[in-house]
């Protein structure tokens, strides 16, 4: 299937590329408008650096790509592992949500809520120009230092 068929016959996309992939992953999209695209990406670069943090971000980005969309940043502060299982001793990781739209925002949150996280809407998408340099932590102490990837944040409340 080609990336532009993508949103065709969906209501709710997943955006996981490569983080210096988004803008080719949804160029050609159509039929969008209203849409909700989850962006899981970090805009990692060669040596695992960042490529954009705190004045912009891959999912503010995205929107201005596709701004009839509603994209919602999520789902990118830890690897691969917690997405089996998102707890550490028994407690529910917090995954941290960004942005613009209320009701694309409520629907992710419940989406996280049913892979097994415990959903915190942080903000408006902007607040994704931190969560993607947060992720960084998790990437550098698990994938560089080698520590246990059994391991997530949780946003006491």
């Amino acid at each position: 299937m080609e990336t532009k068929d993508i949103a065709i016959n969906n209501e709710l996309i997943i955006l996981a590329v490569p983080g210096n992939a988004v803008e080719n992953a949804v160029k050609n999209m159509i039929e969008i408008d209203g849409k909700i695209v989850i962006d899981l990406t970090n805009p990692i670069g060669e040596g695992l650096k960042l490529t954009r943090g705190t004045t912009t971000s891959n999912a503010e980005e995205l929107q201005k790509i596709i701004p009839t969309a509603k994209v919602v940043k999520t789902l990118n502060t830890v690897g691969l592992e917690k997405m089996i299982d998102p707890t550490v001793n028994g407690e529910k990781i917090t995954m941290l949500i960004a942005g613009d739209h209320d009701d694309a925002n409520l629907t992710v949150s419940n989406l996280i809520e049913e892979l097994g996280f415990d959903p915190l809407v942080v903000g408006k998408l902007y607040f994704s120009r931190y969560l993607e340099p947060f992720a960084m932590i998790w990437i550098k102490m698990v994938r560089v230092q080698g520590m246990n990837p059994n391991t997530g944040i949780k946003w006491m409340r």
